[in-house]
């Protein structure tokens, strides 16, 4: 478990600053754990889907939201 976490660690510090941002608003507005969060972010990256373009609509939509 310790191995799991520190590789966690490991990518959410490589992280590129705007995902890392995102990942923390969500967690914010959830009101979600540090651990959880971190492991959020880093399935993100690993999803083929959390693109720079997916990570720009999404931030572009919660502006609006909110």
């Amino acid at each position: 478990m310790t191995k799991v976490l520190h590789g966690i660690n490991i990518v959410f510090q490589s992280m590129h600053p705007e995902r890392k941002e995102l990942a923390n608003y969500f967690c914010r507005r959830q009101q979600r754990s540090t651990f959880q969060r971190k492991l959020m972010s880093t399935y993100a990256l690993l999803s083929a889907h959390h693109t720079r373009a997916y990570v720009s609509t999404t931030r572009l939509r919660n502006q609006r939201i909110n």
